[in-house]
């Protein structure tokens, strides 16, 4: 009967302050808690992933409004909200760390695993082509598979995969798929890249590129991928 809720607002009225709201109702929406400050901006692009009581949630945070750099930041809870870590009167957690721009973070759990996408770019340029970007968590996110601060992992090992990227986990299973930019501008592709053991390997492995999909003189982009194990299933419009 849990539900939760988030979004960006404005921190106070008339304020130019952006924040990322957290709301939870125990009695399946009929009624809410009073809302709660995940972080404060300029955020965008809140994600929100939950499992009965354990909350998870990722937002993009502009460190530097006068340039393009930005993070992705995290908060889990244990307790349905009540409750998060870090704590609310704490700043969040950094999980990317890059002096390029960071944006649109996926949260998906499976087997125990926690899972984090966000797409990654070559530099602090806006507009520069992205990278597809990746960490996991046994313990609900305390520690990561690896230590924050190090590169996490690349999915696409590419400076010119484009996202977002379109995530499907189920137990150790995860899918993956994105569309790319090549010369001219006007031609992308379909890329796919899977994992059978939770992200610890991936087919094709990391550092070569990724299985192609579609390759045509057009443009494909918007993949949807679905499992029905041992099958994936990949849509895109073309």
């Amino acid at each position: 009967s849990n539900v939760y809720v988030t979004w960006v607002g404005f921190y106070q009225k008339y304020s130019p302050q952006s924040a990322v709201f957290f709301r939870r109702s125990m009695d399946s929406g009929a009624s809410f808690e009073p809302e709660q400050i995940f972080a404060l901006g300029p955020v965008n692009t809140p994600e929100l992933a939950a499992n009965d009581n354990k909350v998870y949630m990722a937002a993009v945070h502009h460190l530097d409004p006068n340039s393009y750099n930005s993070e992705i930041v995290f908060r889990h809870s244990m307790d349905g909200g009540v409750n998060w870590n870090p704590p609310l009167t704490e700043p969040p957690l950094n999980i990317s760390e890059t002096p390029a721009q960071s944006d649109l973070p996926h949260l998906d759990f499976g087997d125990n695993k926690l899972y984090l996408f966000w797409a990654d770019s070559a530099s602090n340029v806006n507009f520069e082509p992205f990278n597809v970007l990746f960490r996991y968590s046994t313990d609900n996110g305390i520690t990561w598979d690896k230590p924050l601060g190090q590169q996490a992992l690349n999915l696409s090992a590419r400076i010119n995969d484009y996202t977002p990227p379109h995530i499907v986990v189920s137990g150790q299973t995860i899918a993956a798929a994105w569309h790319n930019q090549a010369i001219p501008l006007t031609t992308t592709d379909i890329l796919f890249r899977s994992s059978v053991d939770g992200g610890i390997s991936w087919d094709p492995a990391l550092g070569v590129s990724a299985t192609y999909i579609s390759s045509n003189s057009g443009s494909s982009i918007r993949p949807q991928v679905a499992l029905s194990l041992p099958y994936f299933h990949i849509a895109w419009t073309d």
